[in-house]
């Protein structure tokens, strides 16, 4: 429709530019032949605006004006016609054509529409072209939620046509299990370890998680004091803090097993009596297993060094000279 529009301006246009041009006589003052004369004028078509006035004198032949002037238009101008000049002849543009466009069937998912041009200079001309079909446009929404083990649904609708739908199945989340500790496990009893499905919380179960043993530590044998008790190997767990006889941990026991003091093993030191220059001391008793010191044979008085007796002094008495003799030597006093 387009093309044929374009081939009737054109073919139009040619026509215009072939017109002949229209005479007239009449008499008018020519300067060169110096009086009036009869002149010939021809109209000319220029274009769709305008055309030329000619003037030629009709005996010398001399083009005393050209003007331009405007066409005196007669008639109405159609889509593929123009109004014909009464002066010259010519014609107009033609409107052409100015296509307005309704959709005057409505495509689907599936089938074309139609769009429909009516040119609004002339509504005997028309022309259709198809509106592509539209396709489908899938929205989808859940309908059945999947569980741990059963599937769900997807049901898919098309927004262009809600006649046209489909399904498809969700498969089956399966368990997505999550475990905590329930019960915590002992030295010897066990545990429990509980898990739970995220996507169902009613799905679980447990499992046991098995005693973690002794722990156990070698506390190695203290023997006794002289006043001090001690005690036999024995050994600790340091998660539970229990007491075993045995390495294996079979034999627990309170406390260990006692191993109760000697006892002082004292032996007497005599006393020793002060010299002149040289001090004393009472006697006392020592112990031979520990070393201490005590001022009783019972051994309560704990002492640190035996009691001193302090140097009595020198008795001095006087000698006198001996004077030596021949053969004897002397001494002084």
């Amino acid at each position: 429709m387009k093309k044929g529009f374009l081939s009737v301006l054109l073919t139009l246009g040619m026509v215009l530019m072939m017109l002949p041009t229209t005479a007239y006589a009449d008499s008018t003052w020519c300067d060169t032949c110096g009086k009036w004369v009869t002149v010939r004028y021809e109209y000319e078509y220029k274009d769709a605006q305008w055309h030329w006035n000619h003037t030629f004198c009709q005996e010398c032949g001399k083009n005393t004006s050209n003007p331009r002037a405007k066409h005196q238009w007669s008639g109405t101008a159609t889509c593929t016609s123009g109004r014909i000049c009464t002066v010259c002849g010519g014609t107009s543009n033609p409107l052409g054509h100015a296509y307005e466009s309704t959709v005057t069937i409505e495509p689907t998912c599936t089938t074309d529409g139609v769009r429909t041009y009516v040119c609004k200079n002339d509504s005997s001309h028309t022309y259709t072209e198809p509106i592509p079909a539209a396709g489908h446009n899938y929205e989808s929404s859940v309908t059945t939620e999947a569980t741990c083990t059963t599937n769900g649904l997807r049901t898919y609708v098309c927004k262009n046509d809600s006649s046209h739908t489909y399904t498809e199945p969700i498969p089956a989340a399966g368990h997505n299990y999550e475990s905590s500790v329930t019960t915590e496990p002992t030295c010897t009893t066990d545990g429990v370890r509980t898990y739970v499905c995220k996507n169902d919380s009613s799905h679980t179960y447990t499992e046991p998680i098995p005693a973690t043993g002794h722990n156990l530590e070698k506390v190695e044998k203290k023997n006794a004091g002289c006043t001090e008790d001690g005690y036999e190997t024995y050994w600790k767990c340091n998660t539970c803090k229990k007491l075993f006889s045995d390495e294996a941990g079979t034999v627990e026991i309170s406390n260990p097993t006692a191993i109760k003091a000697t006892g002082h093993n004292l032996e007497k030191v005599e006393k020793k009596d002060a010299g002149c220059t040289e001090d004393g001391y009472e006697a006392y008793w020592k112990c031979q297993t520990c070393k201490k010191l005590f001022s009783d044979e019972a051994g309560p008085m704990e002492i640190s060094n035996p009691t001193a007796i302090k140097a009595t002094g020198h008795n001095l008495e006087k000698v006198e000279k001996k004077d030596a003799g021949c053969t004897e030597d002397g001494y002084e006093a």
